[in-house]
């Protein structure tokens, strides 16, 4: 019973320690993200003297927009460039459902994944889908490249969000929707047709997030 419980307890507060690295890893992303825009006056990918200033291999166009299959595939290397982030192990990705061609870095303490990229807002939320804007999103690096997956419990979702937003999937800065065309697995609970809040009733894997740089 003593064993047992000791047990629970140290997966406990791994649990919590993975959480608040997590937590703490989204803000330093996208604040070295942010810090690269101020710097330079772009954002990491299209930064049009990128070969020029910090030896990279491409220079962006400079219209503050990471465009699709060009620019999102050199986000992370100007970053590495410009010395904000270390790990130069990007993975090439192929958004299937988006038919983005873009390069990622995986979480160090979760099987999340972060891409810079510019599109519309998330599957649920009620918004125009011809407004573009630069976010940073977070799901599943590991699951046959596919962005679109979820990489957190719906409590944890909540809990980054109250943390670093508002607590509110679908206003302020921090986003989660339910996973890519999965109706199965909810993020968001519905009241009178509504997304109202995140449904932490139900302990699985179904949160996409994403963070808007703004």
């Amino acid at each position: 019973m003593i064993i047992s419980s000791l047990i629970f307890l140290y997966q406990s507060l791994s649990e919590k320690y993975s959480n608040l690295m997590l937590i703490n890893e989204i803000s330093e992303i996208k604040s070295s993200i942010l810090f690269f825009q101020k710097i330079y006056r772009f954002y990491p990918g299209d930064f049009p003297r990128a070969v020029q200033i910090i030896n990279s291999n491409f220079n962006g166009n400079g219209d503050n927009i990471i465009s699709d299959n060009i620019e999102s595939l050199y986000v992370f290397e100007h970053m590495q460039k410009a010395n904000l982030i270390y790990d130069k192990n990007f993975q090439y990705r192929y958004l299937s459902y988006a038919k983005k061609n873009i390069n990622m870095i995986a979480s160090k303490y979760s099987k999340c994944g972060y891409q810079l990229l510019t599109d519309s807002k998330l599957n649920n939320i009620n918004v125009s889908f011809n407004r573009k804007e630069n976010f940073l999103r977070i799901a599943n690096h590991k699951n046959k490249g596919n962005l679109t997956l979820p990489c957190t419990t719906n409590i944890v979702a909540r809990d980054i969000d109250i943390k670093l937003d508002d607590g509110n999937p679908i206003k302020g800065v921090f986003l989660s929707d339910n996973a890519f065309n999965d109706h199965e697995k909810k993020c968001i609970c519905r009241k009178n047709e509504k997304l109202v809040n995140y449904c932490i009733f139900n302990y699985n894997e179904n949160c996409i997030m994403q963070m808007n740089l703004f």
